[in-house]
């Protein structure tokens, strides 16, 4: 299950962002919005973010939680 949080805000207005209770979510979530939403795992707390091709990507981050 997922969960749309937040839809349209000052900088982008056309940006999503979901937060998700498992990876197995990713294959529901839509997938024409705006390139760059985003959806957080819960389970996993993991990342992801769509790319053009209209795929949802998991971020990979270092030890330190920054993106890499």
């Amino acid at each position: 299950m997922y969960s749309l949080v937040q839809y349209r805000n000052m900088m982008n207005l056309a940006l999503s962002k979901f937060v998700a209770d498992n990876d197995e979510d990713i294959k529901d979530l839509p997938t024409d919005i705006e390139v760059g939403s985003e959806v957080f795992v819960i389970e996993s707390s993991s990342k992801y973010m769509l790319n053009h091709q209209g795929k949802w990507i998991k971020l990979k981050f270092n030890s330190s939680g920054n993106n890499i």
